[in-house]
């Protein structure tokens, strides 16, 4: 071949070299870029997952354990269904994560209140009727809540006047 054409290869090949090696190093980033971004979404996704399970926790969807204490309430201890709602109010300021009464959730849509059987009234949650013993379960610390319940003038004390002694627990 002739100098001049083996000059033009070498020239277009060298052009060509550098064009790729310009083409790598954009690839390179873009592979960074795409690495960095996944890397992001991932976190991003950690972050949504742990954010919808103290969802579900709050919304009482899933079933939750640790420590804490249960109120146990005999059907002879004269309870009205306004003392369930103060004993939760109670540990809730206590510091309570989550509670149930009769294995009942209890979240910010519950209703706690009576229903009209054929001969007396019972309490519900939910629209469900609670058989006794009713037995509040609350998940937290339990020195806390037990403090936050025996609190001297507070609920357990307001129930003691009418022979009402729940067991803690």
């Amino acid at each position: 071949q002739r100098t001049e054409n083996l000059i033009a290869m070498v020239r277009g090949l060298s052009e060509k070299r550098q064009k790729l090696a310009i083409e790598i190093v954009d690839l390179n980033s873009k592979l960074r870029t795409q690495m960095q971004s996944n890397q992001d979404e991932k976190v991003l996704v950690e972050s949504l997952e742990t954010e919808l399970e103290k969802l579900e926790i709050v919304t009482g969807t899933i079933p939750v354990k640790g420590p804490g204490l249960s109120i146990y309430i005999d059907k002879h201890m004269p309870i009205l269904y306004v003392d369930i709602i103060h004993i939760i109010n109670e540990l809730w300021a206590a510091g309570a994560e989550a509670i149930a009464v009769n294995d009942h959730r209890i979240t910010g849509h519950t209703s706690i209140f009576y229903a009209e059987n054929e001969h007396s009234m019972a309490i519900t949650v939910n629209d469900y009727q609670l058989e006794y013993p009713i037995i509040i379960k609350a998940i937290g610390d339990e020195n806390n809540l037990e403090k936050g319940l025996t609190i001297p003038g507070g609920i357990m004390d307001n129930l003691a006047l009418y022979k009402a002694y729940p067991i803690i627990s």
